[in-house]
């Protein structure tokens, strides 16, 4: 079986490419660890073609849920016999709203990916890095003053508070 991850614009972003998709990586490392072969499609730099997959997966935030929909229905006219899934933030809280995939994911991915139920931090891996190419992972972009080589890390899964000021 194939898997692509695969990631929207971010165009609403000034930089796109200054942080990388961690969420992405994460859950495609896990599924690589279980022995399936993971690619990732970005469109963070463009449009580019995209290969063959029997499944496409999707994190949609609300801003990404349009594009995530056009992405999916043009591979689904190429690939018409491949599943499409989405996952993240939109689909957890507007699940009823995220309309043309087979799948909806509500909640975490890595339970929903695997049979392992993921419960401690300690049994997290961390995201594998070869998924996108060296200049997408480390970069001058994050720190503006010094041109310093830098890159973005994931030190935990959400926020212990429930603000209701908070976007997430």
């Amino acid at each position: 079986m194939i898997i692509n991850f695969v990631i929207p614009s971010w165009s609403y972003w000034k930089e796109p490419l200054r942080a990388q998709p961690l969420t992405q990586m994460y859950l495609a490392t896990i599924l690589e660890n279980n022995n399936t072969e993971v690619e990732i499609t970005d469109f963070r730099d463009g449009q580019k073609e995209v290969s063959f997959a029997d499944m496409y997966l999707y994190t949609i935030a609300s801003p990404d849920l349009k594009e995530c929909q056009e992405i999916s229905n043009n591979i689904r006219n190429k690939y018409p016999n491949s599943i499409h899934i989405a996952g993240g933030p939109h689909p957890t809280i507007l699940p009823d709203e995220t309309k043309g995939f087979e799948i909806v994911v509500s909640g975490r991915g890595e339970e929903f990916l695997t049979s392992e139920p993921y419960k401690s931090n300690n049994e997290y891996p961390f995201p594998k890095r070869h998924f996108l190419p060296k200049e997408k992972i480390v970069n001058d972009n994050l720190f503006k003053t010094d041109n310093i080589k830098s890159t973005t890390a994931q030190f935990s899964f959400g926020c212990p508070f429930g603000c209701s000021f908070c976007a997430n």
